[in-house]
């Protein structure tokens, strides 16, 4: 289960690269559906993404940082996925889109804060950066 939750952080983290811009604006892109599908979609067919799901933030201090989880990704792409791509654990309460300067986070709007990034991702992968 912890390698399990480890993949699907570092899965989660790949993905957030294209799904940035669709958590600030609320529109997903080709690419964040895309990155969620492809990088996240088989956790969600094995049943390891609900199995893992509360642990997930807890592998990445830039995941904890900015709230944001493998769930946050699949309640924003939801509706460009299949009905069979997105797990039954994923709750399903719409993706409120929020103000300038802010992004979709782990059931809130958050407002960047590029400091506290910058710390958390250096304390992920300081050692390999």
């Amino acid at each position: 289960k912890d390698k399990e939750a480890n993949e699907i952080a570092t899965a989660t983290v790949l993905s957030l690269p294209m799904c940035m811009p669709s958590l600030s604006s609320g529109v997903v892109s080709a690419p964040c559906s895309q990155a969620v599908a492809s990088l996240l979609g088989r956790f969600a067919e094995n049943g390891s993404l609900c199995r893992c799901n509360g642990q997930i933030l807890e592998r990445s201090v830039m995941l904890k940082t900015l709230q944001i989880d493998a769930e946050v990704l699949f309640q924003l792409a939801a509706h460009t996925l299949s009905n069979t791509d997105v797990p039954s654990c994923i709750s399903d309460f719409g993706f409120e889109v929020c103000q300038m300067e802010t992004y979709r986070g782990k059931g809130v709007c958050m407002k960047w804060n590029f400091a506290k990034l910058e710390n958390a991702i250096y304390e992920d992968w300081g050692e390999i950066a």
